[in-house]
């Protein structure tokens, strides 16, 4: 492979995802793709970030209107 994790290898990009997990999906990108760039990459550097949130559980409307009517 190359460009990004051919660049850097997994152990570095897991470094720098975790280093940088604050950031928003923009910022986190651009720190990937300069660090594949200052690594010595030379080729096209390509970086897709999706950022997964946690499942939301189900809620019943019996469950809703009882939250609703506990913070009115």
């Amino acid at each position: 492979s190359d460009g990004l994790n051919g660049v850097l290898g997994e152990d570095r990009l897991a470094e720098l995802i975790h280093e940088h997990t604050t950031d928003s999906a923009e910022e986190l990108v651009e720190r990937l793709v300069q660090a594949a760039l200052d690594a010595g990459g030379t080729d096209n550097v390509t970086v897709a970030v999706v950022r997964v949130l946690p499942e939301i559980p189900e809620v019943s409307m019996e469950d809703a209107e009882t939250i609703a009517s506990s913070e009115a």
